[in-house]
């Protein structure tokens, strides 16, 4: 897996001769990991606005677009907003560790469905500014906790499978709305998929792996690096 990430990491990438819209990343803590590699669109004489906090959830970018929203369009135009949220809003942080944050999959769905519909009502009144939603990348109660120091890591594995349908569900969502509008988000599920052969079958059976996270939430630089470059053809695409 780390070869093909570093394949497509190595991989020309090729820019359009302008950008006529501003786009901004919307992001909680793992946006500030891909920050680091904005240099794949600045070599081209581009760039892309950071809105990242750590922690941050869907309510709190919410209120930041209702104050700044007018005046990022009195300043720029036309702008596109990608919304890398979602994180935050699935798990909850409990003294140094994480859970999951609501008691089922209705709650949980229903919670975030309602929170993208909101961001959709919202932009809505503001002709020149687009949104696409992209995929929340499935992440490991298991590894963070592990990686705070926790004595029984292993008592969240069953949270991690409930935590990861979850997560697919809403990305199910997310591309739906996102047909719906007429543009796409990037899979990054698949940047974590490894493929193992059954001894018993002999069929191939994939598996999510977490190698290249640093906390089982956060991406490594390699994967960092790849997903900045996903996002970046996006714009390259929506920001013409």
């Amino acid at each position: 897996m780390h070869s093909k990430l570093q394949k497509f990491v190595e991989r020309p990438l090729h820019s359009p001769s302008s950008l006529h819209k501003h786009a901004i990343l919307i992001s909680d803590s793992k946006g500030n990991y891909l920050k680091e590699h904005r240099d794949i669109i600045t070599q081209f004489g581009f760039d892309i606005e950071f809105q990242c906090r750590g922690g941050a959830r869907f309510h709190d970018y919410y209120y930041w677009l209702q104050r700044n929203l007018a005046q990022k369009v009195q300043v720029y135009g036309q702008i596109v907003l990608y919304i890398f949220l979602g994180t935050c809003d699935l798990t909850t942080k409990k003294g140094r560790f994480i859970d999951l944050a609501h008691e089922n999959d209705h709650a949980a769905i229903s919670y975030l469905q309602y929170q993208i519909n909101r961001y959709l009502n919202f932009v809505s009144n503001f002709p020149s500014v687009s949104i696409v939603f992209l995929q929340i990348p499935p992440y490991s109660i298991q590894a963070w906790n592990q990686s705070r120091g926790h004595r029984y890591p292993s008592q969240f594995l069953e949270r991690d499978l409930v935590l990861y349908e979850r997560i697919c569900i809403i990305n199910d969502y997310i591309n739906e709305i996102n047909e719906r509008l007429g543009v796409f988000s990037p899979r990054f599920r698949l940047d974590l998929y490894r493929n193992r052969k059954s001894s018993q079958s002999g069929h191939n059976r994939t598996s999510v792996n977490f190698a290249n996270y640093k906390d089982g939430v956060h991406p490594n630089k390699l994967l960092a690096r790849c997903w900045m470059k996903r996002i970046i053809i996006l714009v390259f695409k929506f920001c013409v």
